[in-house]
């Protein structure tokens, strides 16, 4: 288990250090993400044995990170700020860091500890809805130098699906030159299955106002003039002439980096998840490991026992095939079965064994669960057995919901195999048994009772999709929530127990990566069903 955790903390895509408290800010320990943020190796700042932490901080932010946290250590608390680091290449980046001081019993600094992470692109993002924003709030004079300079590719095309207008960005992402592009259908950008059908939509829109795109916004496929095909949002508004004549303006969003981005936010959880079950995953090993050592002592006393016995049989054997009198210790021998309880010890020598046996079975299962479970994620989906995934994640989960609810499962033993990403799959099953157990908590709570509710988790077929259904006895969800709860960061629960990103990823997960539904019913006050339907 050792290390597997340290495998997870120095796979976690945040730099953790710990150092002293001095100019140089001299490290004990610091993971190997300090290379992906830097380009220097981690051991370089071990101890300064190259160069020290201190030399990565921009010149210009240096006097304002050493009095912010000489500031927050003055007050025993903790900082969070914002800096600038250059790379090993010269580039500079923007990073946040939380940290705190170790301190000890007299009050004096011995170590600082902390974690960093790479938000550059966060700043870039700001700096460019910032520069959208500057952009929106100009005059229409402004809107040619706006489709000039704009981030975003924008395409302008009539009614008819020609392209008139293509900015530089546009130029960019899709690698045609505006007079390439200009006076060409805008099918030429998306893929073969799809381009056939555009001019049918708009002639559909312009008939009979049914929008398939044009209002919405959708995330579709581009694709670029060397063949490649990426990920983009695109929005599209109309534009009504005074002749009665349409264009439509398309923006769109290159959607490849944030979906890197998301894979990667994905990682995160998944290892924050981990660590938030780490405590009830060493409580559950904590159990077998008790009770096998206190039969290893058991059976150690028992073998001292047996041994003393066997030695005097085997005297009497001697004494037998001497000819000596073996009545003396013929009664030693009976004194001392009696004594040592022989036949307790024939009895429960085997039990204790079995149950020893049994303890290994269960300490193997949990960390066979737990290495299933935090498996980093492959790139292309794989076959599984939605049964073995789900009974792994429970056990992984148990010290989670086993004080809370009784847990049942129904598998359908003919379902096949499903082609999916199990690991993404895995986090999903294990956000919905996590927030079936916190509902559960919550009726608790506010029936003040300590029944245990109940967690079923059943698997079917159903009009073509494998269906994983996750029911609870849980408080259930208000009807004017129910239709919010796989928004970003919306939460029901109180501060501290929910973040409003677990619901959100499940839904990114099941309906962008795998193409399938997800769908919830509940009644308020006696539970929730969560149906995950993959294709």
């Amino acid at each position: 288990m050792p290390s597997l955790f340290e495998d997870l903390i120095q796979n976690i895509p945040a730099i953790f250090y710990r150092c002293d408290c001095d100019e140089h800010w001299t490290m004990h320990f610091i993971n190997r993400a300090i290379t992906d943020l830097c380009g220097y190796p981690a051991t370089d700042f071990v101890d300064n044995q190259v160069r020290t932490f201190a030399s990565l901080i921009h010149p210009d932010d240096v006097e304002y990170v050493d009095e912010s946290v000489n500031d927050a250590l003055k007050q025993k608390a903790s900082w969070s700020l914002e800096y600038r680091v250059v790379t090993r290449d010269g580039a500079v980046k923007w990073v946040a860091e939380t940290g705190a001081g170790v301190f000890s019993a007299t009050g004096e600094i011995n170590f600082l500890d902390g974690f960093i992470c790479d938000i550059s692109e966060r700043k870039k993002l700001l700096l460019e809805i910032e520069t959208k924003q500057d952009s929106l709030a100009d005059s229409e004079n402004f809107l040619s130098a706006v489709m000039k300079t704009a981030v975003d590719p924008i395409i302008v095309i009539s009614q008819t699906g020609i392209m008139e207008q293509f900015n530089l960005a546009a130029e960019r992402l899709f690698g045609y030159k505006a007079i390439e592009a200009i006076g060409e259908n805008v099918s030429m950008l998306t893929p073969a299955e799809h381009a056939h059908k555009h001019d049918g939509y708009l002639e559909q829109y312009l008939e009979t106002g049914e929008a398939k795109i044009i209002g919405i916004g959708r995330e579709v496929k581009g694709l670029r003039k060397d063949g490649s095909l990426f990920p983009m949002h695109l929005a599209v508004s109309e534009i009504k002439h005074a002749d009665g004549r349409s264009s439509f303006t398309g923006i769109v969003r290159d959607l490849t980096e944030q979906k890197r981005l998301e894979a990667e936010l994905a990682k995160a959880h998944k290892m924050e998840a981990v660590g938030q079950l780490a405590a009830g995953i060493a409580h559950e090993l904590n159990t077998p490991i008790q009770f096998i050592g206190d039969n290893l002592h058991f059976l150690a006393d028992a073998f001292k026992e047996l041994r003393e016995v066997v030695s005097l049989n085997n005297q009497l054997v001697c004494q037998f095939q001497s000819g000596e009198d073996p009545v003396l210790l013929l009664e030693k021998l009976q004194e001392k079965a009696v004594s040592s309880d022989l036949q307790y010890l024939i009895e429960d020598i085997p039990q204790s064994i079995n149950e020893s046996s049994d303890g290994v079975g269960r300490i193997s299962g949990i960390v066979k669960a737990m290495k299933a479970f935090s498996h980093p994620g492959k790139t292309n989906k794989e076959s599984v057995d939605l049964k073995k995934m789900i009974e792994s994640t429970l056990t992984v989960a148990r010290n989670e919901w086993k004080y809370v609810a009784n847990v049942e499962t129904d598998f359908d033993p003919d379902l096949p195999v499903v082609e999916c990403f199990p690991g993404e799959i895995n986090q999903v099953i294990l956000n919905l048994v996590v927030n079936a157990t916190h509902a559960i908590q919550s009726r608790q709570e506010a029936e003040n009772t300590s029944d245990k509710g109940a967690i079923k988790i059943k698997t079917f077929k159903e009009n073509g999709f494998s269906v994983i259904a996750v029911s609870d006895t849980g408080c259930g969800i208000d009807e004017e929530h129910i239709n919010k709860i796989f928004d970003p960061f919306f939460t029901t629960k109180e501060v501290g127990k929910g973040t409003g990103q677990g619901l959100s990823m499940v839904y990114s997960i099941i309906t962008d990566k795998h193409k399938g539904r997800i769908d919830v019913e509940s009644v308020l006050g006696e539970g929730t069903t969560m149906n995950i339907k993959l294709p």
